[in-house]
């Protein structure tokens, strides 16, 4: 983390922010929509603003949002930086150069962006649903002090909450050796799938004893019905005496229809 407060300041001369390193910079990588959250910090913007912290956006999304952070921006421009669209590099400058990155999403089934963040060291302030909850624990007193914490977590999807979030980023970044600690212990988290596919073997050998187990049997399919045997031959009619068969062949054909031989059999005295 030693390149931290280079990237920081690469961010600021690059969008124009105002060199300082006394207050946190949040930043957003993200759609701009209100599924995630953001207009959440369109209302919160001055408890970020009067607190001298810095605030860095990338994304696009709903107008009226879009428009919003334009608007802040305009207004605030040492403090406020915003880029509509989606840059790689921009987005890679900004998470490395950041201090918090805001995930205020209303719902997330995983969610990246926190995962990011600490991989860069900047700390995630989200909301506690879905992947979010699983990935991100809050910075309470009693996480610090066992050294579990890894960002900042508010529970109910309104702006008293949110904005308490974010006065704990800045209490906390308040504390270097604190913010430093929580830092580089969560820049070293692992969740890739290495860690994910060695609790699952864990978890399946505790529930299946594979010493023991035996493939089901299966059981034979049933035997086909015997075959029935033939009917009997029938033998050809006797004709009796002093009568003969006399059989001819006809062409028939019907109007409109093919032509077909009829076989007339009939019986004749002698």
């Amino acid at each position: 983390l030693d390149g931290k407060k280079i990237c920081r300041e690469n961010l600021q001369k690059h969008t124009g922010l105002k060199i300082q390193n006394e207050k946190p910079i949040f930043v957003i990588v993200s759609r701009l929509t209100e599924q995630k959250g953001l207009h959440l910090v369109v209302e919160a913007i001055h408890t970020i603003l009067d607190q001298g912290g810095q605030i860095a956006v990338l994304g696009s999304g709903e107008k009226p949002i879009e428009e919003a952070f334009i608007h802040l921006a305009k207004h605030y421009p040492d403090s406020i930086t915003v880029q509509l669209g989606y840059d790689e590099v921009h987005a890679h400058r900004l998470i490395a150069g950041g201090d918090v990155i805001l995930v205020p999403s209303r719902f997330e089934p995983c969610g990246l962006t926190q995962l990011y963040g600490m991989a860069y060291g900047t700390l995630p302030l989200v909301h506690r649903v879905g992947g979010l909850r699983d990935t991100v624990t809050d910075t309470s007193l009693e996480n610090l002090v066992e050294n579990l914490a890894s960002g900042f977590v508010f529970d109910e999807f309104n702006l008293t909450d949110f904005n308490q979030a974010i006065k704990r980023a800045f209490a906390l970044f308040g504390f270097a050796d604190g913010w430093a600690k929580v830092r580089r212990k969560k820049k070293k988290k692992n969740f890739s799938w290495d860690i994910a596919a060695e609790k699952y073997l864990v978890y399946v050998s505790k529930k299946i004893n594979f010493n023991s187990y035996q493939p089901p049997r299966l059981k034979p399919p049933p035997l086909p019905p015997p075959l029935r045997e033939p009917p009997p031959l029938r033998e050809p009619p006797v004709e009796p005496a002093g009568f003969s068969s006399l059989c001819l062949t006809v062409n028939v054909r019907f109007k409109n229809e093919v032509p077909f031989n009829c076989l007339i059999h009939s019986s004749a005295s002698s």
